[in-house]
Formats: C-alpha cells, structure tokens, sequence
C-alpha cells in the first residue's frame, strides 16, 4: 500500500483557496468559539483520517476516491474561472453562459468525468 493520507479535508483545498487573499490565506469562523482569523486553506476544515470507516486502521479507499474526484472538479474549476474572467472582462453575460454552459456540458469535461469511473 502507497502513503496514507492523514490530513482529509470537509472542503477540498483547490475549492477554498478560490477566496484567498494576496497572502494565500482565507478567513475561517470559529462558531464554537466565536472567533475569526486567517490561515491557510491547507489547515482549513482538515481532520485526521476524517474519511476512514476505522481510523484505528485506515486504508484511504474513500480519500483515493475523493481526491481523484478533487483533480477533475479542479481541472473544471480552473476553466471556468478563466472564461469567467475573460467574460466579465468583456461585459459580455451572454458569452459567460454560453462559455459556462460548454465547460459543463462539453466533451473536455464528460472525457475527465468518465475517466474517473471508467476502466
């Protein structure tokens, strides 16, 4: 068996590092304790072996899942951003629909999809 991942983040890291600051940090809330500060979306809604069904003897089969799951919606993420920026840019809300609308329905997205549950 490969290295284990001991850190599992609730919300992958590529996902909240959207709202980072120029220092690389976003804003956590604390509500048990009411408190906000900066950190680094790495140590952002991580827990050890958060998906392991015996964290006594962890065998990463839903964090393999999880992160082959996290690199494709990264991928998508990262494609819409950039139509996104290229359409505001432009003023142009028709052109983000129709450039949403390809990234999500579009044969680049179904080919990364497919490749995860296909052999």
């Amino acid at each position: 068996m490969g290295k284990l991942t001991r850190r599992q983040h609730y919300v992958p890291d590529f996902y909240l590092s959207q709202w980072a600051n120029p220092k690389g940090q976003i804003t956590c809330h604390d509500l048990a304790k009411g408190a906000m500060f900066a950190c680094n979306p790495a140590n952002a809604l991580v827990q050890s072996y958060f998906y392991e069904e015996a964290p006594t003897a962890p065998d990463n089969r839903v964090e393999t899942i999880l992160s082959a799951m996290e690199g494709v919606s990264a991928a998508i993420f990262k494609k819409i951003a950039t139509i996104s920026a290229t359409a505001a840019s432009d003023g142009d809300a028709g052109k983000l629909a129709a450039g949403l609308r390809s990234a999500l329905t579009g044969r680049w997205c179904r080919n990364r999809i497919s490749a995860l549950f296909l052999p």
